[in-house]
């Protein structure tokens, strides 16, 4: 797959590599009753002269927040895009997007990673990636902090905290590519900014470009997580340890069907559906509802005509050949204006 590697390698022959792959539609795994759908692009094309692509994804109450980047300069754009709902309260349709912020990245080539949250302050911290930073963004500044662990880069994935209600809940979590998490601790100072205090390994072995909390509800039993497994191109869910971790064997709840998904992904706060991004600039949704009649979504019993395309496992260090060799992304017309970022 064509994805977040930049770093010794040749963009040209990399854009000829990914150029003759077929992308595919990612496809439901094997949860039983969920239902997956493409939510659709935004165009990003009036903010970027060289080919573009999706990063982090999160709501901020009801607002969606969306990080992309060219790769070109040393911060990433943080933007709202305005959505539309169907009558049942779901994501179906994205519109237009407006910058809100620049994200400092420290250096061309970092982006950031798959998460965002927001402290209690309202502060918003993300991560980077390939060179691992803690990132914070208040008042039209950020702040970024280097993170390693006994001396060595973290290769991280994604940031959230744990919910209210679940093991570990308030903890602000870390993800890894290589299946490390961390518990990250911040004190307060007096601006905006937090001081990074101490960071702890824990133990899962779940490697996450992002991951997202849900909440026991009609289709899934038990409080748990879903990740963004780059290794094997899945969004599987997973059980949780008493902090919070996951923990056991996932389930694949979706595949990606050869390209890469969930560089971005978060969890509707209106009706729990989980949005994602894909590698070729689409956002994608998984639902526990059952899907209304004429909505274009696939259930499973839509999976074994899908199993015709083959999987493909192709190297971490391609991603962004891909983006320099995509065409400019379908430009759907605005559905309304864009919201601003709140803190509820």
């Amino acid at each position: 797959m064509c994805h977040r590697g930049r770093h010794g390698v040749s963009i040209v022959a990399l854009v000829l590599v990914c150029a003759a792959a077929a992308w595919a539609n990612p496809i439901l795994g094997a949860l039983p009753g969920m239902s997956l759908y493409e939510v659709g692009s935004v165009d990003l094309s009036s903010y970027y002269t060289d080919p573009y692509y999706y990063d982090a994804l999160a709501f901020n109450g009801s607002n969606l927040l969306l990080s992309a980047t060219d790769a070109s300069s040393t911060n990433e754009d943080l933007y709202s895009v305005s959505f539309m709902r169907n009558a049942s309260g779901h994501i179906v349709g994205l519109g237009s997007a407006i910058n809100l912020a620049a994200l400092n990245v420290e250096e061309i080539g970092n982006i950031v990673g798959g998460g965002l949250a927001f402290a209690s302050n309202g502060t918003l911290l993300y991560v980077t990636s390939p060179l691992s930073y803690l990132g914070q963004y208040a008042n039209g500044g950020s702040q970024t902090t280097p993170l390693t662990f006994n001396g060595q880069n973290l290769n991280l994935g994604g940031i959230g905290y744990v919910p209210a209600g679940f093991p570990g809940a308030g903890q602000l979590k870390l993800s890894t590519i290589d299946g490390s998490w961390y518990d990250v601790n911040l004190s307060s100072t007096a601006g905006s900014f937090y001081q990074l205090s101490s960071l702890t390994q824990q133990s899962s072995g779940v490697p996450a470009y992002s991951f997202v909390y849900v909440p026991a509800g009609n289709r899934i039993a038990e409080d748990s997580m879903i990740a963004a497994d780059g290794s094997n191109l899945t969004l599987q869910l997973y059980g949780l340890d008493a902090n919070g971790n996951p923990t056991g064997t996932g389930v694949v709840a979706v595949n990606g069907n050869g390209q890469t998904i969930g560089y971005g992904m978060a969890r509707d706060p209106k009706t729990g559906d989980i949005l994602f991004t894909t590698s070729d600039n689409q956002i994608w949704a998984l639902s526990q509802a059952v899907p209304e009649p004429g909505t274009g979504v696939l259930t499973m019993g839509a999976v074994l005509l899908l199993w015709g395309y083959s999987r493909r496992a192709l190297t971490g260090s391609m991603r962004a050949a891909r983006r320099a060799g995509q065409k400019a992304a379908n430009r759907p017309a605005a559905i309304s204006s864009a919201e601003t970022i709140t803190n509820e």
